[in-house]
């Protein structure tokens, strides 16, 4: 059975072809399993910590970025004795031993599921990890890091005081917002001011905005663009506004009841605005014109983009 979602927990224990898409330049590695999610989890795994047997995959992925790789499912198999012939099959369709196009070194899929692994292979794969370790470096030493340990207490100290990731991110546009949310969630650079709760920090209002001019804009009937313009404030700032998530404090008599009626009466999203979300994402559209676009907050375009909400809407894909 065709498919294309994105591997998560339901795929426990499911067998099939699979595929590692790199998001920038669309080279893929194909693979197959007798369980997927366990499969991906140890892909992740190894190439997270520098030692993943495949040199081309493990070098695009220290280039670009977990966050520039997804783990889909191509197909899913019931019979094990059909993995490999079906893996050589998707391998030759998408010509992934072809560098331009694809990770695979070895051009005959050799499904080894279930097989137990010889002793010498054990040796050579080892001693093959042994070297790389000696290699693998943490923090600003590691010739991979784009960002140095002040740069990482800078990060760390504006969040805790309360600033917004978006405004963090125009003083460091050399890395993506993902990295952010992961020294925000204490997920990489642990080391660097530990003591620093910062999920647990409270934003601080920064807006150059005055009353009459968060008024002026809840009444307004200009578009988000000519507000921007206007005020000379991010798209973000006028977004919230707009929606009540900021300036709550301020009561704008009936407009405000206009508008919070139209909150609270607003369209909800169905699978036909979550599969185009998600078609646009593929696409590269930015995450905050989606939020703007469809009216929901950021965590909840995060939420769609890996699959943890609407799960049964999917992009159908070969």
């Amino acid at each position: 059975m065709l498919n294309g979602k994105i591997i998560d927990k339901t795929d426990k224990g499911l067998m099939g072809i699979y595929k590692v898409v790199n998001l920038i330049n669309n080279k893929l590695y194909v693979g197959s399993s007798i369980d997927l999610y366990r499969r991906m989890k140890e892909h992740i795994g190894s190439l997270k910590n520098n030692k993943h047997f495949n040199y081309h995959l493990q070098n695009s992925w220290n280039k670009h970025g977990q966050e520039f790789f997804v783990f889909k499912i191509i197909e899913y198999i019931n019979d094990k004795k059909l993995l490999t012939k079906r893996e050589q099959h998707w391998m030759e369709i998408y010509n992934v031993c072809n560098q331009d196009y694809g990770y695979n070194i070895n051009p005959k899929a050799d499904n080894c599921a279930g097989r137990p692994m010889q002793e010498k292979t054990k040796i050579k794969i080892s001693n093959t990890l042994k070297g790389r370790k000696l290699e693998h470096t943490t923090g600003e030493n590691n010739h991979l890091s784009v960002l140095t340990e002040e740069q990482v207490k800078d990060i760390k100290l504006r969040l805790y005081n309360g600033d917004y990731i978006y405004k963090i991110h125009k003083n460091y546009t050399n890395i993506c917002l993902d990295t952010l949310y992961d020294i925000k969630n204490n997920e990489t650079w642990k080391h660097i001011l530990p003591e620093l709760d910062l999920k647990n920090c409270k934003r601080k209002n920064n807006s150059k905005l005055n009353d009459q001019e968060v008024i002026e804009i809840i009444k307004s009937d200009l578009t988000i663009k000519e507000l921007v313009n206007l005020y000379k404030v991010s798209k973000v700032v006028i977004g919230n506004i707009k929606r009540g998530v900021t300036h709550k404090d301020i009561i704008v008599d009936e407009t405000l009841i206009k508008y919070t009626k139209l909150r609270e009466g607003k369209i909800k999203l169905n699978k036909e605005k979550v599969l185009e979300i998600r078609m646009k994402i593929s696409q590269g559209y930015d995450l905050i014109l989606l939020t703007e676009e469809y009216s929901v907050s950021i965590s909840t375009i995060r939420a769609i983009k890996n699959y943890k909400i609407w799960k049964d809407v999917l992009i159908t894909t070969m």
